[in-house]
């Protein structure tokens, strides 16, 4: 489930998802509030024990086109770049 609401609202849909035992991409920021923050942590956990992979980023699908053309990795080069860079719960 890919969480692009509004940041006051992803904390609930995130419970939500995870309750369902759906795997979550949540868009940053992922909460805005101590409230919201608490519930991200509580339901982390609750996808841990669930076995349900959480990720957290940009959704941009463009980003390549974003860099100059003269620093520009190869379309392989930055799949290997955010394969390696995603954050995850899990690894908490």
């Amino acid at each position: 489930v890919i969480i692009a609401t509004p940041p006051v609202f992803r904390p609930v849909h995130f419970q939500y998802a995870t309750e369902k035992g759906k795997h979550s991409f949540l868009e940053k920021p992922i909460c805005v509030d101590p409230v919201g923050y608490r519930t991200i942590m509580a339901t982390a956990k609750q996808a841990e024990a669930k076995n349900l992979r959480v990720i957290t980023g940009t959704q941009r699908q463009a980003i390549y086109m974003m860099v100059p053309v003269s620093t520009r990795k190869t379309k392989q080069e930055w799949e290997e770049f955010l394969t390696k860079n995603r954050f995850s719960f899990h690894n908490c």
